[in-house]
């Protein structure tokens, strides 16, 4: 079995329903697990990965955030979106 390495982007977020000790009762803007050649992601935000603040703005504004987000941690896991086979959204709204 493949060693798992797990990278981390922008600083804990604070969310009162999160609390385990590994989280530190937040996460990461980015939390990402690489194992062989996956490299699997779970909850990336649109918060800004250096301050953890909330980027304001509509639908258009925080899915470009997202997208930044999600680029640095691919980067930092040696990979790119060129390489990306599936992504699922949720969004609060459908008609976003």
């Amino acid at each position: 079995m493949s060693k798992v390495e797990r990278f981390f982007i922008g600083p804990q977020i604070a969310m009162s329903t999160i609390k385990s000790e590994s989280s530190g009762g937040g996460v990461p803007t980015v939390a990402l697990a690489k194992a062989g050649n996956l490299v699997f992601t779970n909850g990336v935000v649109s918060n800004h990965p250096e301050t953890g603040e909330h980027v304001a703005g509509d639908i258009k504004v925080q899915t470009r955030q997202v997208l930044e987000n999600l680029k640095l941690g691919l980067a930092k896991a040696g990979t790119s979106f060129d390489n990306v086979v599936m992504v699922h959204a949720f969004l609060k709204d459908m008609r976003d």
